[in-house]
């Protein structure tokens, strides 16, 4: 196989793998004083407008539902204390979920949510992430390079 054909096929592998991921979901739980925030992203930073929001309790009977707004945002009346968990559907597969604990005296405009942050999912790191995914590539790619040239020739 040719040096060529195996840079060809190490780059459709790893874009149908990048195309996998290519625009996740997830979601972000804030407390107020009096109701609970689910705000729910793409990977991208974009909001998931419209998306269905399902809370369930420990139990994993449904609490709340609703749909997300222009924002990406459902608010719902705060429950009784406990471990709720929240899944977010905006279609096509597009599935996020998360626990979070619902404490009977907490700070207003607290994240409570489990697992990353917004800001962590979607600022800096995911610059950081893709860069050394493309490192990766050319990393590769040269590899790939020099092992072709070390071949012996044909006769």
């Amino acid at each position: 196989m040719s040096a060529f054909r195996i840079v060809v096929a190490l780059g459709c592998l790893v874009g149908l793998a990048a195309g996998a991921d290519a625009h996740a979901i997830d979601l972000e739980v804030r407390l107020s004083a009096a109701s609970v925030v689910v705000e729910v992203f793409y990977d991208d930073d974009s909001p998931a407008v419209g998306a269905r929001v399902t809370v369930f309790d420990s139990d994993e009977h449904p609490v709340a539902e609703g749909r997300t707004d222009d924002r990406g945002a459902w608010t719902f009346p705060r429950p009784s204390p406990g471990v709720y968990r929240v899944v977010a559907d905006a279609g096509d597969g597009h599935v996020g979920k998360k626990r979070f604990p619902l404490p009977s005296e907490s700070p207003v405009d607290a994240v409570v949510s489990d697992g990353p942050t917004r800001v962590e999912t979607t600022g800096v790191r995911r610059w950081y992430l893709s860069a050394i995914g493309l490192a990766a590539i050319a990393l590769g790619t040269i590899a790939v390079r020099q092992f072709a040239r070390r071949r012996p020739a044909r006769a």
